[in-house]
């Protein structure tokens, strides 16, 4: 999977410069981009890409016994995934909105329940 800030890039570049129209026209769809990113900033406190990170550190305090440790970034990342769904995106990023959810569920199933 490419990493999803990669292909936020990509579709604002071909917003930017894919859409044969008035500067003010070409405004609106940048400025859902924007909006969308600072929601997922919020709701992600961290970048899409840095959840196999996470992932491996919660792995390595449980591995430590660090169960506190472990506990944080469970709860870091269960609620990310929840926040992602109170998130309405743009109709041209629902496709991509749909699949970084898909990638939190799959970051959410490893966890010990």
């Amino acid at each position: 999977m490419h990493p999803i800030g990669r292909i936020i890039s990509v579709a604002a570049a071909a917003l930017a410069i894919g859409i044969a129209a008035p500067a003010d026209d070409c405004r609106r769809p940048i400025t859902g981009l924007e909006s969308y990113e600072r929601e997922l900033k919020r709701a992600l406190r961290d970048e899409p890409e840095d959840l196999p990170k996470e992932l491996q550190r919660y792995g390595r305090a449980l591995d430590s016994g660090d169960a506190a440790q472990a506990d944080r970034i469970q709860r870091k990342i269960r609620s990310a995934r929840v926040a992602l769904e109170t998130i309405a995106p743009a109709p041209d990023l629902a496709r991509l909105h749909a699949d970084l959810i898909d990638y939190y569920s799959a970051g959410v199933a490893v966890l010990v329940p």
